[in-house]
């Protein structure tokens, strides 16, 4: 090609004074390049294909005509978009709507105008330019599927046309894919998600649509089916993936039915679908044993429960509606309350007391649990003030703290100057460190639990046995005291793991750490931890989590 700054239009003639006169009128403001023949202009087509501005075509050729070369065109997906402007002699309809269906775009007639020439192919051009930008615009750059705005667009026209078929729009996502991109790079996760893009839109019907929402989200309009048929899909989604060169995932799945639920002017509004088929696959998101979930009643009610806990907590916490609850924990050497641990309690004054595993994730996921933290550190030390100027026997008392909590830089500096505001003694308040949390960011944990000790406050690792923790960091750590899961207490009655809890006990002891036993229930459990050298018990063999008050009488008559 001569001159790459201009576009390039391929004349296919067999005349070749025609082909000729073609080159002649257009060779000043395009590259041309000729064929004799349908044959010829296929092969030069096949060979540069995108850079291939328009073809200007006879009908009438020996070899392969017109049509023939049309058809051919049509067959391969990567030509099918050049415009083809027929060049003939017969102006009859029915040649010109036969082409019409075999792909042209235009007509010129015979003998050439020049200024008509110039004036259909510089059109046309422009025409199928615009059309490229506007298909670039559609579609999401790192994957091929539609983006999230042409994805809803072009469903909701499917759908208003369509008013006799029934849909269903699933999304996907990849588990931990974020884990992906961190093991293996960015890169690597690009790849993977250009292979979900691609699996997914050879899945779908011509009818149907596929769209990337965000990330690794992925959206799809398909005919409606059952879940048992929406699963096989998942299975082979899954499977096809896999069998790239791509790292091992699990993509999860969503479903909601389109229909009439929700209207916005008079028309489904598919962004609500589409955030339902979100919520049935988060459902899922956190289960091993399940990929696929369909929008119902029950996960309706979780959306409804989760908008009145946003909608509320802020009004909650400024009214006290979290109440603070007192679990003891008792010495096993001689049976007397040596603690206990704070724990948050919600009664609401329209839905009663709502169950912390129910409140709690939403918080840690809005990071107002920050908040609520120093309102639950904030109730605990003026209680222990209480008791000690009301000469009630005061116990240590632990506290948990999010995660989020960690990543606060005056975190240590702020519960110092509660503990000194009430003046109680910092000894008294332990701070509770889920494993799962130190895991996730030992880093900042690590800092913060050495000012914690430099300011005097212990520290719990709590749910010991339910992680995978460092043993290596134990010792460098220094935790004070050391919460054995329930699920190691329960699992008591089998040999092996009375070895697991032995060493656990052993292993705390090592690193002077006090041991405490979550969830003992039953007076064997409690004699065998006893024996093993467990210091203290917190479980309902003791006492159940008690209101303020009752914990104060508790602790008048127990001590």
């Amino acid at each position: 090609m001569a001159n790459s700054s201009k576009r390039t239009v391929l004349v296919v003639e067999d005349n070749d004074i025609n082909r000729e006169m073609l080159s002649i009128i257009l060779e000043d403001d395009y590259n041309v390049i000729q064929a004799e023949n349908g044959k010829v202009g296929l092969d030069i087509l096949n060979e540069y294909g995108d850079k291939i501005s328009l073809v200007l075509l006879d009908i009438n050729m020996p070899v392969m005509n017109g049509y023939e070369m049309m058809a051919e065109v049509q067959k391969n997906p990567s030509l099918s978009h050049v415009p083809i402007i027929v060049t003939t002699s017969n102006e009859g309809v029915d040649e010109e709507i036969k082409c019409l269906e075999q792909g042209a775009s235009d007509f010129v007639t015979k003998p050439y105008n020049a200024e008509v020439v110039l004036r259909r192919v510089e059109s046309m051009i422009h025409l199928r330019e615009a059309s490229s930008m506007v298909s670039v615009l559609e579609h999401d750059m790192l994957t091929g599927v539609l983006n999230r705005e042409f994805f809803f667009w072009n469903a909701e026209k499917i759908v208003d046309n369509n008013t006799g078929k029934e849909y269903d729009i699933v999304c996907t996502d990849v588990v931990n894919f974020r884990s992906i991109n961190e093991h293996y790079g960015n890169a690597t996760g690009d790849v993977l998600l250009k292979c979900i893009g691609r699996c997914i839109a050879d899945m779908i019907d011509e009818d149907e649509l596929a769209g990337r929402l965000n990330g690794d989200v992925f959206a799809m309009l398909i005919k409606h089916r059952s879940l048992e048929e929406h699963k096989e899909v998942l299975r082979k989604l899954n499977e096809t993936v896999n069998s790239y060169d791509v790292p091992k995932n699990v993509i999860k799945s969503g479903i909601c039915r389109v229909k009439p639920l929700d209207t916005k002017d008079g028309k489904i509004d598919l962004s609500i679908i589409c955030d339902r088929a979100r919520r049935a696959l988060s459902s899922v998101k956190d289960k091993y044993d399940e990929d696929c979930a369909e929008f119902d009643e029950r996960v309706q009610k979780d959306i409804e429960f989760e908008q009145f806990v946003l909608d509320h907590m802020e009004k909650a916490l400024e009214d006290e509606e979290f109440k603070v609850y007192y679990q003891p924990k008792h010495r096993l050497s001689d049976g007397k309350p040596g603690g206990a641990e704070a724990l948050v309690r919600w009664i609401n004054p329209e839905r009663g007391f709502m169950n912390p595993g129910m409140f709690i994730p939403l918080f840690e996921k809005s990071r107002f649990i920050s908040k609520l933290d120093m309102y639950m550190y904030e109730h605990v030390c003026r209680d222990i003030r209480r008791w000690i100027d009301s000469g009630i026997p005061a116990v240590p008392v632990s506290v948990n703290a999010s995660r989020h909590d960690f990543s606060q830089p005056d975190f240590v500096k702020k519960l110092t100057a509660l503990a000194d505001k009430y003046n109680v003694s910092h000894e008294l308040i332990h701070i509770e460190v889920t494993e799962s949390a130190y895991t996730d960011n030992a880093g900042a944990i690590d800092e913060c639990i050495n000012k914690l000790h430099e300011n005097g406050f212990k520290v719990e690792l709590d749910d010991f046995g339910t992680g995978y923790s460092n043993l290596g960091s134990l010792n460098d750590l220094h935790f004070d005291v050391m919460k054995l899961d329930m699920s190691l207490v329960r699992k008591m009655g089998t040999d092996p793991d009375k070895n697991i809890l032995d060493f656990i006990i052993e292993l705390a002891d090592m690193l002077h750490m006090t041991t405490v036993a979550e969830g003992a229930e039953h007076e064997t459990e409690v004699k065998n931890l006893r024996n093993k050298g467990c210091d203290y018990i917190q479980g309902y063999y003791y006492s159940k989590p008690l209101p303020e008050e009752d914990f104060e009488k508790y602790l008048v008559e127990k001590s």
